[in-house]
C-alpha cells in the first residue's frame, strides 16, 4: 500500500516533474488557517514524514478583523504544535490597511525571510493556489485590461515562488481535506461582494461553468500556451508593447502581476510623466524596471510606441 493518498502523491509527481525535489530544499509555506492553505501544509508534512524536505511555516496577522484574526493565528498556531512545524507569525504594523498595502507588506517579508535565511539550501515560497484560483485570475485580469502576461500572471514555479496545487481541483482539495478531518478557518471577507474577486467567485464563474464545465482546465491550458510560446519562459526578458493610450492601470496591474514591489500607482503615474518627455523626440522608449527583490523576477522592460 502506498505510503500517499492520491492527492499527495499528485502533488509530489508535479514537484518531481519540476526538478524541485532532486536536492533536499527548504519550504517556507504561507498558512493562513483557511481551507486550501491548511491542506497544502497537511500535504506537505505527510511528505516531508518520507523525504529531506525541510518545512516552515509562516503566518501573516494582519489584524484587520480583531478577535476573527486571533481566531485563525490559534487555529494555525494549533495545528503547527500538533505536527512539530516550526512557525514564524508576523504582524502588521502599518496603519494603512488597504489591499494594496496588505499585499505590498507580504510580498516584503517574504523577501526579507529569503534575504535573512543563510541555509546553504534552495529554498521556496509556497501558496496554495489551485486551478480555480488560476480560472478567477485569468478572468480578473481580462476585466481590468491585460495584455497577453495577465493571462500566464499565476505559474507553478516563478523564481523562488512554488504554487504546486495550480492544477488541483478544489473539489479534490475538498475531498482531501474531508478524509484527513482537516478543520480550517474561513476568513469572513471572502463573502463580501466588495471585492472584484469576490465576485467573480461567487456570481461570475457559476454561470461560466453551466455553459462550459471544463472552464478550469481550459483556463489552465491557455495560461501554459501563453507562458510556453509568448511569455517565453522565467528565464527570457519580458517585454510589454504600450502606447500613452494605454490605461495605467493596465501597466500596474501587469508590474504588481510580475512582482515588482514598487508597482505603486504614484510610480506609474511618474512613468507616464517620464515617457511624455521622450516620445516627443522618438519613435519608442524604452523603460529598464529596477527590481528590489530581483533574486527571483524575471528582466523586464516597459516599451513605449509614439502613437
Amino acid at each position: 500500500m502506498s505510503k500517499f493518498c492520491s492527492l499527495e502523491f499528485q502533488v509530489l509527481k508535479i514537484l518531481q516533474n519540476k526538478g524541485i525535489n532532486r536536492v533536499p530544499s527548504l519550504y517556507f509555506i504561507l498558512f493562513s488557517g483557511g481551507k486550501d492553505s491548511t491542506v497544502l501544509v497537511n500535504i506537505f508534512w505527510k511528505l516531508a514524514q518520507y523525504s529531506s524536505m525541510e518545512i516552515q511555516i509562516i503566518h501573516f496577522n494582519h489584524q484587520t478583523r480583531g478577535e476573527e484574526n486571533k481566531i485563525e493565528m490559534q487555529h494555525v498556531q494549533d495545528f503547527c504544535e500538533q505536527r512539530n512545524l516550526p512557525l514564524q507569525v508576523l504582524f502588521y504594523e502599518g496603519k494603512e490597511k488597504s489591499q494594496e498595502n496588505l499585499r505590498n507588506w507580504r510580498r516584503d517579508e517574504c523577501q526579507k525571510i529569503l534575504t535573512l535565511n543563510t541555509s546553504p539550501k534552495p529554498k521556496w515560497l509556497v501558496t496554495g493556489h489551485h486551478i480555480q484560483d488560476l480560472a478567477e485570475t485569468l478572468l480578473f485580469n481580462l476585466i481590468r485590461g491585460t495584455g497577453l502576461p495577465g493571462l500566464a500572471s499565476l505559474k507553478e514555479v516563478s523564481g523562488h515562488w512554488l504554487k504546486p496545487l495550480l492544477q488541483i481541483h478544489p473539489e479534490d482539495m475538498e475531498n482531501y481535506r474531508k478524509t484527513q478531518k482537516l478543520d480550517f478557518k474561513e476568513d469572513s471577507s471572502n463573502g463580501t461582494l466588495k471585492y472584484t474577486r469576490n465576485v467573480i467567485r461567487q456570481s461570475v464563474l457559476p454561470e461560466i461553468l453551466k455553459i462550459n464545465p471544463n472552464f478550469f482546465q481550459k483556463a489552465f491550458q491557455l495560461n501554459q500556451t501563453v507562458q510556453k510560446y509568448v511569455c517565453n519562459g522565467e528565464s527570457q526578458k519580458e517585454f510589454l508593447m504600450l502606447t500613452l493610450d494605454t490605461t495605467q492601470t493596465h501597466i500596474y496591474e501587469y508590474l504588481r502581476n510580475q512582482g515588482y514591489l514598487a508597482s505603486r500607482q504614484s510610480v506609474v503615474q511618474n512613468i507616464f510623466e517620464h515617457v511624455q518627455k521622450h516620445l516627443k523626440q522618438k519613435k519608442n522608449y524604452t523603460i529598464p524596471l529596477n527590481r528590489k527583490n530581483s533574486a527571483y523576477i524575471s528582466n523586464c522592460r516597459l516599451v513605449f510606441m509614439a502613437t
